[in-house]
């Protein structure tokens, strides 16, 4: 039987690889939204489309707060989004393939929509390989963590905002794909 100290060691390894795992995350969000800034410059049109999609990410991250403390107070609804994380795997496949096919389009155009569409795939894949390691990795940690050590799981409560930002700031970067879609789809009809 595991001791209080056994435990404690425990939750502090998992704590350090949760961060750990976090941060790389962290860094390439960043380096996502630095792109899409440096994209903005290039493509006038862009910038209106970021400034709404910070508008939108304010207000999805005053929904994730609220998330948060309703995740304090019950903490079975680790489940249900567990299950919204996957649809949203799903979508995000779904808008893979989606921008795949824009990239066959984007390559009768300039060299600079070229670039642009390759690195969207990049992030794409990133993201989806993210999604796949907190699926498999971190959320079943989280689930027998709660389960069997009410304790620890308010710990990790600070590192499930973290989690959510990352699905927020995924979402962003759907609605920046669409809206990229929707620009790519113009350009070939001009």
């Amino acid at each position: 039987m595991l001791t209080k100290e056994d435990l404690k060691e425990l939750s502090q390894l998992l704590d350090t690889k949760l961060k750990a795992e976090l941060d790389p995350l962290k860094k390439d969000i960043r380096e996502v939204k630095a792109t899409l800034e440096e994209h903005g410059k290039i493509l006038n049109e862009h910038s209106k489309i970021l400034q709404e999609h910070s508008e939108i990410l304010h207000e999805h991250s005053e929904i994730l707060h609220e998330h948060s403390e309703i995740l304090h107070e019950h903490s079975k609804i680790l489940q249900e989004h567990s299950e919204i994380l996957h649809e949203h795997s799903e979508i995000l496949h779904e808008h893979s393939k989606m921008l795949q096919e824009h990239s066959k389009i984007l390559q009768e155009h300039s060299e600079i929509l070229h670039e642009h569409s390759k690195m969207l795939q990049e992030h794409s894949q990133g993201i989806r390989e993210i999604r796949l390691e907190l699926e498999n990795e971190i959320r079943p940690a989280i689930q027998i963590l709660v389960e069997n050590y009410v304790p620890a799981a308010q710990r990790y409560e600070k590192d499930s905002r973290r989690l959510d930002q990352v699905i927020s700031d995924v979402e962003v970067l759907k609605k920046v794909v669409s809206g990229h879609s929707s620009q790519i789809r113009q350009l070939a009809q001009a």
